[in-house]
C-alpha cells in the first residue's frame, strides 16, 4: 500500500468508512478496496464539510430543542442494517434493539454498552445452535 494512501487513508478512515469497508466482499483485491476507501472517505468528508457549513449559515435559526443528537444514530443503524447478512446478524439486531429501548432509563450511554453486549452474546449463541444443527 503506497505510503500517500497511509496518510491519506487514515485522514478519512472513519467508524462509517471502516463499516462500508467491512461489508466488501472478501475476494475484492487491495487496490479495489483502496480506492473503494478513498472514494468514502471523501464522500463522508465532503458531507461533512457541507454539513459544517449548512450548520454554520442556519444553525442559528434552527430552536433551541431542535434534536441534532438523533442523526448520528440514525447514520449507525443505517449502516448496521446494510450490514446484516445471516440469521445470527439478525438475532443480535434485534436483541441489541430490544435491550437498548428496555434500558433507555439507565444513566447515558449505559443501556447502549449492555445492548451491545447482549447484542453480541445472542448472536454469537445463535451462530453456534445453527453450528449444532
Amino acid at each position: 500500500v503506497p505510503a500517500w494512501f497511509r496518510v491519506l487513508g487514515s485522514y478519512w478512515l472513519t467508524d462509517q468508512v471502516f463499516a462500508i469497508d467491512e461489508m466488501q466482499p472478501e475476494a475484492i483485491t487491495t487496490r479495489q478496496r483502496m480506492w473503494m476507501m478513498l472514494g468514502a472517505g471523501a464522500t463522508f468528508w465532503a458531507m461533512w464539510q457541507t454539513i459544517v457549513f449548512l450548520g454554520i449559515v442556519a444553525g442559528g435559526h434552527l430552536p433551541d430543542d431542535f434534536p441534532v443528537g438523533f442523526t448520528v444514530a440514525v447514520l449507525f443503524a443505517g449502516l448496521m442494517v446494510l450490514s446484516i447478512k445471516n440469521r445470527p446478524g439478525i438475532v443480535a439486531a434485534i436483541v441489541g434493539g430490544i435491550v437498548v429501548i428496555a434500558t433507555r432509563g439507565l444513566p447515558p450511554g449505559t443501556g447502549v454498552v449492555i445492548a451491545l453486549l447482549a447484542g453480541a452474546a445472542a448472536g454469537a449463541w445463535a451462530e453456534h445452535l445453527l453450528e449444532t444443527r
